[in-house]
Protein backbone atom coordinates (compact mmCIF):
# COMPACT_ATOMS: atom_id res chain seq x y z
CA UNK A 1 0.00 0.00 0.00
CA UNK A 2 1.38 3.46 -0.84
CA UNK A 3 2.48 5.55 2.11
CA UNK A 4 -0.20 8.19 1.62
CA UNK A 5 -3.07 5.72 1.14
CA UNK A 6 -4.38 7.69 -1.85
CA UNK A 7 -4.60 4.60 -4.07
CA UNK A 8 -5.59 1.06 -3.19
CA UNK A 9 -3.70 -2.15 -3.89
CA UNK A 10 -5.61 -2.84 -7.13
CA UNK A 11 -4.68 0.60 -8.49
CA UNK A 12 -1.12 0.12 -7.30
CA UNK A 13 -0.83 -3.15 -9.22
CA UNK A 14 -2.33 -1.59 -12.37
CA UNK A 15 0.07 1.35 -12.24
CA UNK A 16 3.10 -0.89 -11.67
CA UNK A 17 2.04 -3.06 -14.61
CA UNK A 18 1.68 -0.02 -16.88
CA UNK A 19 5.01 1.33 -15.70
CA UNK A 20 6.70 -1.97 -16.53
CA UNK A 21 5.15 -1.85 -20.01
CA UNK A 22 6.41 1.70 -20.52
CA UNK A 23 9.86 0.73 -19.32
CA UNK A 24 9.94 -2.04 -21.89
CA UNK A 25 9.93 0.42 -24.76
CA UNK A 26 7.33 3.16 -24.56
CA UNK A 27 9.02 5.55 -22.17
CA UNK A 28 11.15 8.52 -23.10
CA UNK A 29 13.89 9.50 -20.68
CA UNK A 30 14.73 13.18 -20.60
CA UNK A 31 17.19 15.36 -18.77
CA UNK A 32 15.70 17.85 -16.35
CA UNK A 33 16.53 21.41 -17.31
CA UNK A 34 17.04 24.34 -14.98
CA UNK A 35 14.06 25.94 -16.69
CA UNK A 36 11.89 23.01 -15.60
CA UNK A 37 13.10 23.36 -12.00
CA UNK A 38 12.23 27.07 -12.05
CA UNK A 39 8.81 26.35 -13.59
CA UNK A 40 8.17 23.72 -10.92
CA UNK A 41 9.03 26.23 -8.19
CA UNK A 42 6.45 28.62 -9.65
CA UNK A 43 3.83 25.84 -9.62
CA UNK A 44 4.64 24.93 -6.00
CA UNK A 45 4.41 28.59 -5.01
CA UNK A 46 0.92 28.95 -6.57
CA UNK A 47 -1.65 27.99 -3.91
CA UNK A 48 -4.26 27.15 -6.58
CA UNK A 49 -2.32 24.01 -7.43
CA UNK A 50 -1.49 22.65 -3.97
CA UNK A 51 1.42 20.74 -5.48
CA UNK A 52 4.46 19.20 -3.83
CA UNK A 53 7.88 19.50 -5.45
CA UNK A 54 8.04 16.21 -7.36
CA UNK A 55 4.48 16.53 -8.68
CA UNK A 56 5.18 20.07 -9.85
CA UNK A 57 8.46 19.00 -11.45
CA UNK A 58 6.73 16.23 -13.42
CA UNK A 59 4.21 18.76 -14.75
CA UNK A 60 6.90 21.32 -15.56
CA UNK A 61 8.89 18.72 -17.52
CA UNK A 62 5.76 17.61 -19.37
CA UNK A 63 5.06 21.21 -20.36
CA UNK A 64 8.64 21.68 -21.52
CA UNK A 65 8.44 18.52 -23.65
CA UNK A 66 5.07 19.65 -25.10
CA UNK A 67 3.29 16.55 -23.77
CA UNK A 68 -0.45 16.58 -24.44
CA UNK A 69 -1.62 13.72 -22.21
CA UNK A 70 -0.73 13.18 -18.56
CA UNK A 71 -1.64 10.31 -16.22
CA UNK A 72 -1.95 10.78 -12.49
CA UNK A 73 -3.71 9.20 -9.53
CA UNK A 74 -2.94 12.17 -7.27
CA UNK A 75 -5.94 14.46 -6.67
CA UNK A 76 -4.07 17.78 -6.54
CA UNK A 77 -1.87 16.86 -9.47
CA UNK A 78 -4.87 15.69 -11.53
CA UNK A 79 -6.66 19.00 -10.96
CA UNK A 80 -3.51 20.85 -12.01
CA UNK A 81 -3.10 18.62 -15.07
CA UNK A 82 -6.45 19.82 -16.37
CA UNK A 83 -5.90 23.41 -15.20
CA UNK A 84 -2.63 23.51 -17.17
CA UNK A 85 -4.30 22.24 -20.35
CA UNK A 86 -3.18 18.61 -20.44
CA UNK A 87 -5.59 15.79 -21.19
CA UNK A 88 -5.89 13.72 -18.00
CA UNK A 89 -5.53 9.97 -18.51
CA UNK A 90 -7.59 7.96 -16.07
CA UNK A 91 -6.91 4.45 -14.83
Amino acid sequence: MPLTGQIDTVQTSAVLNLFEQLGAGGMTLASVSRTAFRAAAVLVDDPRHGLRGADALHLAIARELAVHRFASLDGNQSASVERLGFVLESF
